[in-house]
């Protein structure tokens, strides 16, 4: 993996492949190693040193949000600090801070930090167009976009249409998951953060519980800014953390009361669907339901797109977006990837671009009306005959070089497309075929 540099200055990385991952790691150490003071009286001096060493490392990834992480994490073993605190211990934490401040400003972390704040920053930016636009891809998708598809919905149906950016995710963990995920796994994974924080809090009898609570805070805001919890190494540290906080749980008998445990259910339940009226409020697009089948203005749409990216092209769904808003506005119509997710095709207009195997054709020659666009499929083999010139229909761009073109219209098939090739650019056009 190439090293990565902002303004001459190697961000740090430990073999994550990803500096904004390896400052996720460091946060949640640097919270983690304060689990030393509270092992005897050296054990501030050693956590103190080891969280400083960390600390300057975190720095060195350039990361914002894996500092901001690390001070959010931090915070409430400050505030759960046995009082009063001893002057050699304070003058220790401000020269650790003065040592951090001057690696910050040695590094220039301090102008990469101020970017957002001082000037517009692409980064940011970009990040709260995408967050904008969660609730909506949350309330018009009740099953989930799927596993790893969160980034492909936004771009081809939520994202602006002057916004031309790739994404891999959502550039959040916590966000991308909700995405993806259907409504039962959403409230389940509130109700895991929600029981996550309850375990790790604090009590007055086990007020060394501050160092798990901290850790799962830093691995919590680090996962807001970035999709930290797609790495399992990442886990390492909160897991182990929360492993020791059930332990002193148990140990101790010191179990959350009912009245947190009903707060965690209600924050389960409340949380996602506050972001389903938001999106319900929010949404600028008619697109709905899941990745590998796109309901667009309709629950039961007359017709229905098989697509395939060579003929369509990488933004099929923005292409399409663009045609419904400056040409149809009322179109309704469905988009897939599979003719078998095509629900009573024998009633369905249906549309299929490029690569058909023979097993689809025969589930697509089934519908109410069928044409074919630029396919790759030769009607050797198939059983056509005259009458099914009335049902389906055969189109190629005049320019087009699938080898079954010439088979087709040697079979009575093959309308052209003049001026196409196979790519077709404004593919929404072909709409207006019958």
């Amino acid at each position: 993996m190439d090293p990565i540099f902002y303004q001459g200055i190697w961000r740090m990385d430990w073999g994550f492949g990803n500096p904004n991952l390896t400052a996720a790691f460091i946060a949640t150490l640097a919270v983690g190693v304060w689990g030393f003071a509270y092992l005897g009286r050296a054990g501030f001096w050693v956590a103190l040193l080891f969280s400083t060493g960390l600390m300057v490392c975190l720095a060195h990834t350039l990361s914002r949000g894996g500092l901001v992480a690390a001070a959010c994490g931090l915070l409430p073993i400050l505030l759960s600090a046995p009082r009063p605190w001893r002057w050699p211990r304070i003058v220790a934490i401000v020269l650790a801070s003065v040592a951090l401040c001057a690696s910050l400003s040695f590094l220039k972390a301090n102008d990469r930090l101020a970017q957002a704040v001082v000037s517009e920053d692409k980064s940011v930016v970009n990040r709260l167009v995408i967050w904008e636009r969660v609730p909506a891809m949350i309330a018009a998708s009740p099953s989930g976009w799927g596993a790893g598809n969160a980034a492909q919905a936004y771009e081809q149906w939520f994202q602006p249409l002057d916004q031309q950016e790739r994404y891999l995710h959502l550039v959040s963990t916590h966000l991308t998951w909700l995405v993806e995920w259907s409504w039962p796994l959403r409230c389940g994974y509130v109700l895991f953060w929600s029981g996550i924080f309850i375990l790790t809090w604090p009590t007055r009898t086990q007020p060394w519980l501050a160092v798990p609570l901290g850790v799962w805070i830093a691995f919590f805001v680090a996962g807001i800014f970035s999709h930290v919890g797609q790495d399992w190494r990442i886990w390492i540290v909160p897991l182990l953390s929360a492993a020791v906080a059930l332990w002193g749980r148990f140990r101790c008998q010191t179990w959350p009361g009912r009245g947190r445990l009903a707060a965690a259910v209600i924050l389960a339940l409340s949380l996602p669907l506050t972001l389903l009226v938001i999106g319900w409020w929010s949404i600028t697009t008619p697109a709905q339901g899941t990745w590998n089948r796109v309901l667009l203005g309709a629950n039961t749409p007359g017709t229905w797109i098989v697509v395939d990216r060579k003929i369509f092209g990488q933004n099929f769904g923005k292409t399409l977006r663009r045609y419904v808003q400056e040409e149809k506005p009322d179109l309704r119509l469905g988009m897939v990837f599979d003719p078998r997710l095509i629900p009573n095709i024998e009633e369905q207009r249906v549309l299929a671009a490029g690569a058909i195997s023979k097993e689809d054709f025969e589930i697509l020659r089934t519908a109410r009306q069928l044409v074919l666009i630029n396919t790759t499929l030769s009607p050797s083999g198939l059983s056509i005959g005259a009458g099914d010139q009335n049902t389906f229909k055969v189109v190629f761009g005049e320019f087009s070089q699938s080898p079954a073109r010439v088979d087709w219209q040697a079979a009575g098939f093959g309308d052209g497309l003049p001026g196409r090739g196979d790519y077709l650019g404004n593919w929404a056009e072909i709409l207006n075929l019958h």
